[in-house]
């Protein structure tokens, strides 16, 4: 299964996308079938991508396709990315993270991932909170 990532950042951080040690805050998961899925942050490091959100850890090669979906009001890109591999959920001991995972679906060869309901919600509870855990998951993947 090939997902697409369709990226919410500012034209000038698309070099830094391309380099070794970017961060880009507020990616939506898409399945090549055009379904969103769960809000994700995501990491790249070395050839590899980091996708950590709703529970799950996903490692995948990753290709900027560069074309620009949409211009206003903020760019918007698309990478192609091929699954590589799909670990279990990451459950932390703070209950609103053990809440939300609640409403994630995991399953299937590369998993199954269910959209939150309040998609804007997730994305400012990405926001705030995986800041917060970032060192969890990173010692946990590690």
């Amino acid at each position: 299964m090939e997902y697409y990532i369709f990226c919410d950042f500012w034209d000038e951080h698309k070099e830094q996308l391309e380099s070794d040690s970017t961060f880009v805050e507020g990616l939506y998961l898409y399945t090549d079938e055009g379904k969103r899925y769960a809000n994700i942050e995501h990491i790249k490091k070395k050839d590899r991508f980091l996708f950590m959100g709703s529970g799950f850890v996903v490692r995948a090669k990753g290709e900027v396709v560069g074309k620009k979906i949409v211009s206003e009001p903020r760019p918007f890109y698309e990478i192609k990315f091929k699954i590589e591999q799909l670990k279990p959920p990451i459950c932390l001991n703070d209950m609103k993270w053990r809440k939300f995972l609640a409403n994630v679906s995991f399953n299937g060869k590369y998993g199954t991932f269910i959209k939150h309901e309040n998609v804007t919600q997730l994305k400012a509870y990405f926001r705030t909170t995986v800041r917060k855990i970032n060192k969890e998951i990173y010692d946990a993947i590690a």
